[in-house]
């Protein structure tokens, strides 16, 4: 069904009191959702979501129908989150992103103790995230990201055994992460994204030394499930970006095997770029822009076979490029403007596809494709390393438009193959998709 529209709601009103599933995403319906289709009595699944003209509220009362499922998302659903959703006992599903929600989290949300999803993103919710919020154990994700909450570390959620996906982003969390006393907190956590709040201090080490779900990964175990689908979490994320952190990046971080995109940037973060951080055989995205480093880019990087993503931009990094970065043969986006990088920009296949933005700022620097040339003083030859790494990987060309990485390619897969996407990880998955474009135009304004 595409389209059901505005005078369709009416036959909503007739629906049989023995319904159990009600699937109508993305079909414009419009107007006001009559209040009885929520109160249906045998109703275990309701999804209306991606219908933006849909408004209503959710009962305030007497809610106690077998719901399992309730998907909203992208709809205009307003008002307050009422103490009533405990009453749904059966509920492992609530995705209510993308409306307009207000007031308070309830602290009845922790009677819902089969909820294995929560995604309650962007809305206007403000407050704290209530302690008792741990009581969820069975909770795989939880996303409350883009809203107006006020609050510190919300400790309390570390204990939770299942949770694998924890989104905190662009609220108003502030003060220090300080060590837990947790002996494996988080064990389980895949995605880790608090980027856009206020939070100072140093970085989080002791959640780094004990993030076990990127360390060691099942791929057959582990998986979420959203309206009786199964979707493995193929995706591991740090993202601290955009806060106030300092002191120095923790080497531990180079333990975390299984880890696929690190982001750093837009803190207050000093010291060297670890060479643990070569370890990480499996990173697509590491983005470190906009700190204090200081020293040279270690040779390790250039481990990071599968990296997309590369930027070192607006910090303090001096010395000559390494060699070592030819090796980076699936790089799409290099960023390295605004440093103190001197001598000749490395000549290879790989990075020669690059343009000056990708090196602006750095005015000791000289060689393709920046327009000062180098003198016969700054000219390197080519070492046996770098012939190696030409034999072993030979000319790649860059076509226009392509969109490359097994990264972008899984996360289209599995959203082609899942009718009923989840929002958390479509959103995700444009994060990923859209951050060569967003860099591109942030520099662009910036060098202007």
């Amino acid at each position: 069904m595409s389209s059901v529209g505005e005078s369709s709601l009416s036959l909503l009103t007739n629906l049989s009191s023995s319904l159990v599933s009600l699937h109508l995403p993305n079909t414009q319906i419009q107007g006001k959702l009559p209040s009885n289709i929520l109160h249906l009595p045998n109703l275990q699944e309701i999804d209306l979501s991606q219908n933006e003209n849909l408004r209503g509220e959710l009962p305030t009362s007497n809610w106690t129908i077998p719901l399992r499922v309730l998907s909203l998302f992208d709809t205009a659903f307003s008002g307050y989150l009422s103490y009533s959703i405990a009453y749904l006992k059966s509920l492992h599903t609530l995705d209510l992103s993308g409306c307009n929600f207000d007031g308070f989290l309830p602290p009845s949300l922790s009677n819902l103790t089969q909820l294995s999803l929560l995604d309650l993103s962007y809305n206007q919710l403000k407050g704290s995230i209530p302690q008792s919020l741990a009581r969820c154990t069975t909770l795989e994700v939880l996303d409350l990201g883009n809203n107006n909450i006020e609050d510190l570390f919300p400790y309390s959620l570390e204990t939770l055994p299942n949770l694998q996906v924890l989104s905190l982003r662009s609220n108003n969390f502030h003060g220090i992460i300080t060590s837990s006393d947790t002996k494996l907190p988080f064990p389980k956590l895949r995605i880790f994204d608090i980027s856009y709040n206020y939070f100072t201090g140093i970085l989080p080490v002791s959640y780094v030394h004990n993030f076990q779900g990127m360390v060691n990964v099942n791929d057959n175990q582990t998986g979420l499930k959203y309206l009786d689908k199964k979707i493995f979490t193929i995706f591991t994320i740090i993202d601290l970006s955009n806060n106030m952190f300092e002191g120095e990046i923790p080497k531990a971080i180079g333990d975390l095997h299984y880890l696929q995109g690190l982001n750093l940037s837009h803190n207050k973060i000093i010291g060297i770029i670890p060479l643990s951080l070569g370890s990480l055989n499996n990173l697509y995205w590491l983005d470190l822009s906009w700190n204090q480093l200081t020293v040279e880019i270690p040779m390790s990087l250039g481990n990071l076979s599968n990296l997309e993503l590369l930027d070192l931009s607006w910090n303090q990094l001096k010395g000559e490029i390494p060699m070592s970065l030819n090796n980076l043969s699936y790089l799409q986006f290099l960023d390295l403007s605004w440093n103190q990088f001197e001598g000749v920009i490395p000549t290879s296949a790989q990075l020669a596809t690059f343009s000056n933005d990708s090196f602006a700022g750095n005015l000791k620097l000289c060689g393709i494709p920046l327009s000062n040339a180098c003198n016969e003083d700054n000219k390197r030859l080519p070492n046996s390393t770098l012939g190696k790494e030409k034999s072993r990987f030979g000319w790649k060309p860059v076509v226009t438009g392509y969109v490359c990485g097994m990264i972008y390619g899984i996360a289209l897969a599995y959203n082609a193959f899942f009718i009923r996407k989840p929002q958390w990880l479509i959103r995700l998955v444009n994060v990923v998709l859209n951050v060569k474009l967003i860099k591109t135009n942030n520099r662009n304004r910036v060098t202007r």
